[in-house]
């Protein structure tokens, strides 16, 4: 689960990418205020993957393992 405050309304893109730079999953959050984002991991591969966020032009990205 990742945590989201999207009080701005705007909404938010969110992109899985793999360690080959594939992109394997996305979404596309339209809600306001905190969000929790849940990701379906018995659906990836065990690996290393990106988790990005495209929020008001701006890019966050966080890691996420799966064993």
């Amino acid at each position: 689960n990742i945590a989201l405050d999207l009080a701005d309304g705007s909404g938010c893109r969110v992109a899985i990418i793999d360690n080959l730079g594939r992109t394997v999953h996305t979404a596309q959050l339209q809600a306001t205020g905190n969000v929790v984002f849940t990701i379906d991991a018995s659906k990836l591969a065990n690996g290393i993957y990106t988790v990005q966020f495209l929020m008001n032009g701006q890019t966050a990205a966080r890691r996420l393992v799966v064993r």
